[in-house]
């Protein structure tokens, strides 16, 4: 059986949280200069969370503030800070000015009390997960590819149909 260290053992339980709300699942993924605690995906939704398991002080503003930064560099739709400890209502507001979640051990406590279709609907608030938000996502991916591919088709048909 593998060990898991502390930081590691809070990641992974993190990641369960999002697993049980229907997100597939990357504990410490790598990629684009960056590691990523839990990166969540549904449906090109993406959401990277980054776990602080700590006993000692932590800088949330600086935290905030480079989450912020990768955030907008990795086009990441939503980010998550997941602390182990108690943050107070200024923290949580400091975060939310710059459309980061941040969660405590309280957040986290009731959220695996929850079943999981109660925690999904709460996932979907939190990130105000809705079909048109998921389809204006995909098309924000993946939109000029689709419109380059009909193009491409229309046109074959075009040529195939006038010889």
């Amino acid at each position: 059986m593998r060990e898991l260290k502390l930081g590691s053992f809070f990641e992974h339980c993190m990641g369960k949280l999002f697993e049980r709300s229907g997100f597939k699942v990357k504990n410490n993924f790598r990629g684009y200069d960056h590691e990523i605690d839990v990166l969540a995906k549904k449906k090109g939704f993406i959401i990277a969370t980054e776990c602080k398991d700590r006993k000692g002080y932590l800088n949330l503003k600086s935290l905030i503030h480079e989450w912020n930064s990768k955030r907008n560099s990795l086009k990441l739709d939503r980010m998550v800070i997941a602390i182990s400890g108690i943050a107070n209502k200024s923290d949580k507001k400091f975060a939310k000015s710059f459309n980061i979640t941040l969660w405590d051990i309280n957040d986290i406590d009731k959220f695996n009390l929850m079943g999981n279709e109660e925690l999904l609907e709460e996932f979907n608030y939190i990130f105000k997960i809705n079909k048109k938000l998921l389809w204006f996502t995909f098309l924000k991916r993946y939109g000029i590819k689709i419109i380059i591919l009909i193009l491409i088709f229309v046109s074959v048909i075009f040529y195939v149909f006038k010889t």
